[in-house]
């Protein structure tokens, strides 16, 4: 038996939370960095439900997809090496995400009782955790649901994805060395 569409439409909808998620972190520590601490607050707060809508939709998908077809995931159809680098993202993914609601509720939980000095040393190990997590996620929809099928020979599948993402690589990276090249030491020491 197959899924219903709503059912497997939930992986773009989860993908599209995740990529979500990372542009409201990414936003929200510009924000801070800039000494805009309301503006923080917001988008932050604004990652953390979208992290839950995320969450509740992810959940509905592996149950909905369980009972449809009898299994609860979709393989991962490359094959060779590019499986051995699927396996390590999505360990990485995994228990990185097991960690991210504790963290992420206790580094807000301590930035709306206004405790900076402990908000910020957790939310310096937070962050970089949950937009890894955030960002992996969306990589893993793409690995499993968009990667050339296992049917291609390895040599052809590693030089088609070697041409695929030469040029995505480039445009994704550019906006974050054009970040990373400005001047951030512009703030005052409480908005680190």
């Amino acid at each position: 038996m197959s899924a219903p569409d709503w059912v497997t439409t939930l992986p773009a909808v989860n993908a599209v939370l995740n990529g979500l998620a990372t542009v409201l972190l990414v936003t929200g520590f510009v924000l801070i960095r800039r000494g805009n601490r309301q503006a923080h607050k917001t988008f932050m707060l604004t990652a953390f439900a979208t992290s839950i809508i995320f969450l509740g939709c992810y959940l509905v998908y592996h149950f909905a997809l369980k009972h449809y077809t009898g299994s609860s995931s979709k393989p991962f159809p490359g094959v060779g090496a590019i499986r051995s680098v699927y396996l390590v993202i999505l360990a990485t993914h995994v228990i990185l995400a097991a960690t991210v609601p504790v963290l992420a509720s206790v580094t807000i939980y301590r930035g709306l009782k206004a405790d900076w000095v402990r908000h910020r040393r957790i939310a310096r190990i937070t962050f970089p955790i949950w937009v890894y997590v955030s960002v992996t996620g969306v990589v893993i929809y793409f690995m499993v649901y968009h990667w050339p099928s296992a049917d291609v020979s390895e040599t052809d599948s590693t030089a088609a994805t070697v041409q695929l993402l030469r040029p995505r690589a480039k445009t994704i990276i550019r906006p974050f060395k054009t970040f990373l090249a400005k001047d951030h030491r512009r703030c005052d020491a409480d908005c680190c």
